[in-house]
């Protein structure tokens, strides 16, 4: 028998073995390569990050998906039109409020990056109000994707809120002013309607609103009787100007008084 052809058969075998291994390991790879592609793409679209709790005027409500919303980027802005809506809830109305009973807010909906839908408004938005960014039961036959929802997405531009109490000045006999710090601008009507002053016996302290104008966003408020001790009791639900959340709860604080005159002694020579 001849030795080298033996030789030459027994390498080409082990060759061929090696390329035949080789090739399974890279048929192997493909295959959970696309196993798990697919099996990612058919998990479905979920959220990942929305809009919410409270936020600043300037800022543009969005969400953002677990992956990509489109295959093509290229087509993503003209898609993209439409699929957001902004609109303004009324927080007096009990339960959810419908659609329709809704105020739009003017703006369009932009594509950035390759997961996240922004709506872009107009015009800053108004303070103090509730929002409900909308998106579109159209977003799937849109994008081509299986998303399940949420639709409606639910924050504000935050609540008028009693910044500051202090007293600012006091008579002889013992009248107080104090001065009321708002977040914005409230009417010196609504004011009085939901404002009461306490003396140290915890009863009711007539008084007198000094600031002048239609709204401010600084009271100077004036005891008509003397006072000890001053205690400011602002009831829940006082609305200001700019917008419909007003205090989401009844506010009382005690204003430390101080009854001496600070002089000062101006020594002139000559």
């Amino acid at each position: 028998m001849n030795l080298g052809f033996i030789s030459k058969l027994m390498s080409d075998r082990r060759r061929f073995i090696a390329i035949a291994s080789l090739l399974s390991v890279v048929v192997i790879v493909a295959v959970v390569s696309l196993s798990s592609a697919w099996s990612s793409r058919s998990a479905g679209l979920e959220l990942s990050f929305h809009t919410r709790g409270t936020i600043d005027s300037h800022h543009s409500p969005l969400i953002e998906f677990s992956r990509d919303i489109f295959d093509d980027s290229t087509i993503a802005l003209a898609r993209a039109a439409g699929l957001l809506e902004l609109a303004i809830r009324d927080p007096g109305q009990p339960g959810p409020q419908p659609l329709e009973s809704m105020k739009r807010v003017s703006g369009e909906t932009r594509f950035f990056g390759s997961k996240t839908l922004c709506f872009k408004p107009a015009q800053r938005l108004p303070a103090f109000t509730a929002f409900v960014l909308l998106l579109s039961e159209r977003f799937n036959g849109v994008t081509g994707n299986d998303y399940s929802g949420p639709y409606r997405f639910e924050f504000d531009t935050g609540s008028l809120n009693l910044v500051k109490v202090e007293q600012i000045d006091f008579t002889r006999a013992g009248q107080v002013t104090v001065g009321l710090t708002f977040n914005g601008s409230v009417s010196p009507g609504a004011l009085g309607e939901k404002l009461t002053l306490l003396d140290g016996n915890g009863e009711d302290s007539p008084y007198e609103i000094l600031t002048a104008g239609s709204s401010a966003s600084y009271f100077a408020v004036r005891t008509r009787k003397p006072v000890g001790e001053a205690v400011v009791l602002l009831e829940a639900g006082l609305k200001g100007e700019s917008g419909p959340l007003g205090l989401s709860q009844t506010v009382r604080r005690s204003v430390p008084l101080l009854f001496q005159l600070h002089m000062q002694r101006w020594i002139c020579t000559a």
